[in-house]
């Protein structure tokens, strides 16, 4: 089975604690798994994707077909907010605006001496609309030269939704183009401990996280 990210698991394994009152997790499913491999020896052949809830099931007692189907091949996020309120936590859905180059181009970055080289180019942000990808080095920005310690504040003296010059190197070719600046940052989500949870609720939160 695909579980799209690592966030897609932990998903899952609040969901099982939730619905079980925290007498079934993640830990059970791969109890199981790891038994049929231990049985089967150097026969197993793994878990097929169609067959990973009806082992959960068997696992847990919970039927997650539909989620799973979900998680594994929908788009949507999940659900935070509702997921973590059964814990006692609360998730709060804000704005990426504390690092400008993620909000306004999509993109993480890290310092290589002097250089500012692009680590990861998010799916359909403005750097990648513009042509550039991991691995390129950003030489300037509207004319100016840039440094691993300026990126951002070059890019402060812009607005979202501005068009500026970009010029960049991929290995020894240089690259120049212009990219748009997102109009709107892409979501951050931050985790607090709700101080009115119920008494479930802060069981289900120590089950899970420990005291």
């Amino acid at each position: 089975m695909r579980i799209r990210t690592h966030a897609d698991a932990r998903v899952a394994a609040r969901t099982i604690r939730d619905r079980t009152g925290g007498r079934r997790s993640l830990d059970d499913v791969m109890r199981l798994l790891w038994r049929r491999y231990k049985k089967a020896g150097a026969t197993y052949r793994g878990v097929a994707e169609d067959e990973m809830p009806a082992t959960v099931e068997e696992a847990t007692g919970v039927d997650a077909g539909r989620l799973i189907r979900a998680w594994s091949e929908g788009t949507r996020d999940a659900d935070f907010a509702a997921l973590f309120a059964p814990f006692g936590i609360i998730a709060e859905r804000g704005l990426a605006l504390d690092e400008p180059h993620f909000a306004l181009l999509g993109i993480k970055t890290r310092r290589e001496g002097a250089d500012c080289r692009i680590v990861n180019v998010f799916d359909g942000a403005p750097a990648q609309e513009a042509g550039l990808s991991g691995g390129d080095v950003i030489v300037a920005l509207g004319g100016l030269r840039v440094r691993a310690s300026n990126l951002d504040g070059l890019l402060s003296r812009y607005a979202a939704g501005d068009t500026v010059a970009m010029v960049a190197f991929r290995r020894d070719e240089l690259l120049r183009t212009e990219v748009t600046l997102a109009t709107r940052p892409p979501p951050k989500f931050t985790l607090k401990v709700d101080p009115k949870a119920n008494k479930v609720a802060q069981r289900l939160r120590r089950q899970w996280l420990g005291n």
